[in-house]
């Protein structure tokens, strides 16, 4: 009897050890679910479905990585000001989609330490991230040698291209290949206007400039107008405005502001986004392989586009987008396996990308996905490699190699690996940026009188600094 009493308190202490294990590893995980979920912000209208998604994205994370997100996502035209708002006040945040000066400011965050390096993540758990995309992206994504952000995988070079409704080239046989310069539109702008008074002739933006067309890239961005000429062997700097070919282009664009051809907003004109169903003749856009399909469905209609500018891999279309680490984030780890998932999990990035299958999308015979509604859609270079996206109805269904085969074409410019140090000229830099904001946005839309405007803001310029800038890069581009 003694033993079976012996026997029985084994198995009772037993019981309650287990029971006592089991509800610790409970309480761990339950602590585990109980993390907020990461404060993720990217650019793009707020869809009508995008909590519908968002629950679907979360069902997908958490089971296979252990995380959720709050995805939110900021429009167009407040989303720079919005992040940079939130990360001087270190607001919760954790992944933050990154690009120019106005869409995040990658490089000028990253030099402010909002950023949270990912190199260490890059070289352990993250190392298939690392592995999937090509090194030169990596490279592009270095400040002062180390990483803050994911590049997304798409075109190396984004070459500017020139659309038009095909419509209204097939309608007046307009042969767009012979089109080489702004000059050369004057006659085919003359004809739509006078044909198709519905129509706005030449839609621009406050931020659209045409010097590429001409072989021209900037050494640092538009505001800072110090250019090189990408096919010379000679890496020298100019300040565009002070060339032919910078009074010329403005001209230009001035004479067609008088003849009535440019939209009357322009230099205020912040979106650079296609609007459904405007009617325009003339507009130009960055893009790569099969631009014009996109563009087509953004503006509900068919377009035409003719490539204008070399296709040369700049620091500009490497630094094109970034899905970055708030360095105020309290779930770094979490935040860089988000950053894992969209990059190396097609699922994830398909879901990201379409919506929900079965609500948003079903999939034809070839496996390409079909629309059902678009009350979801993700902005695709915002949110992770290109390449593992399902093609759309109507694309081609070798588009990925189509990618591949143009980013092979594709010639590094001559400042790919120059390491510009800025610290001695920040303040000349600042500046410059103040004088461009004051005169580009009325000069580059031809909506101010350019023999007046010009000479005033070259002489700006100087006084603000631009030729100490350029003798300053210029000396470390011939180390």
């Amino acid at each position: 009897m003694k033993r079976y009493l012996f026997a029985a308190g084994i198995l009772f202490v037993l019981a309650v050890l287990f029971v006592s294990v089991k509800g610790a590893y409970s309480h761990k995980e339950s602590k585990a679910q109980e993390k907020p979920p990461l404060i993720y912000y990217t650019i793009g209208r707020e869809d009508e479905d995008l909590e519908m998604v968002n629950e679907a994205l979360n069902d997908l994370l958490s089971r296979k990585y252990g995380i959720t997100v709050d995805y939110r996502k900021l429009d167009w035209n407040i989303y720079g000001n919005k992040i940079s708002v939130y990360l001087n006040l270190n607001e919760n945040l954790d992944v933050v989609f990154a690009s120019n000066v106005h869409q995040g400011d990658y490089v000028g965050n990253a030099k402010k330490g909002a950023w949270y390096p990912l190199d260490d993540f890059l070289a352990g758990e993250g190392k298939a991230l690392y592995e999937a995309i090509p090194e030169i992206w990596w490279e592009g994504a270095k400040i002062n040698g180390h990483i803050y952000g994911v590049p997304t995988s798409k075109e190396l070079a984004s070459v500017s291209q020139w659309m038009y409704p095909k419509e209204l080239v097939d309608k007046y046989d307009i042969d767009i290949e012979s089109i080489k310069s702004l000059e050369d539109l004057e006659p085919v702008f003359a004809l739509i206007q006078k044909n198709e008074r519905e129509y706005t002739v030449m839609e621009l933006n406050q931020y659209t400039h045409f010097f590429e067309v001409y072989g021209y890239e900037y050494i640092l961005d538009y505001q800072i107008p110090l250019m090189i000429k990408s096919e010379d062997e000679e890496v020298k700097l100019v300040n565009i405005l002070e060339t032919d070919v910078g009074e010329q282009v403005l001209n230009t664009l001035r004479k067609y502001y008088l003849a009535g051809y440019i939209n009357k907003d322009a230099p205020i004109r912040e979106s650079q986004t296609l609007q459904e169903g405007e009617k325009v003749f003339f507009r130009q856009a960055q893009g790569g392989p099969y631009a014009e399909m996109v563009w087509s469905r953004q503006r509900g209609y068919e377009v035409v586009a003719q490539v204008m500018s070399p296709a040369v891999i700049d620091i500009d279309s490497l630094r094109g987008a970034y899905m970055c680490v708030a360095a105020s984030s309290e779930q770094p780890k979490e935040a860089c396996r988000f950053l894992l998932a969209v990059n190396t999990d097609k699922e994830v990035r398909n879901l990201l990308q379409h919506g929900i299958e079965g609500e948003h999308y079903k999939r034809n015979a070839q496996g390409q996905v079909v629309m059902l509604k678009e009350t979801y859609m993700g902005v695709a270079y915002t949110q992770g490699n290109l390449f593992l996206l399902d093609t759309r109805e109507g694309w081609p269904i070798d588009l990925p190699e189509k990618y591949r085969e143009f980013n092979e074409r594709a010639v590094p410019s001559p400042l790919i690996d120059a390491e510009l140090d800025l610290s001695e000229i920040e303040e000349e830099i600042s500046a410059v940026r103040a004088v461009s904001e004051k005169y580009c946005p009325a000069l580059m839309t031809g909506s101010v009188d350019v023999s007046e405007y010009l000479p005033a803001y070259c002489k700006e310029l100087r006084e603000a600094g631009i030729d100490r800038i350029r003798d300053e890069l210029q000396k470390q581009l011939k180390k």
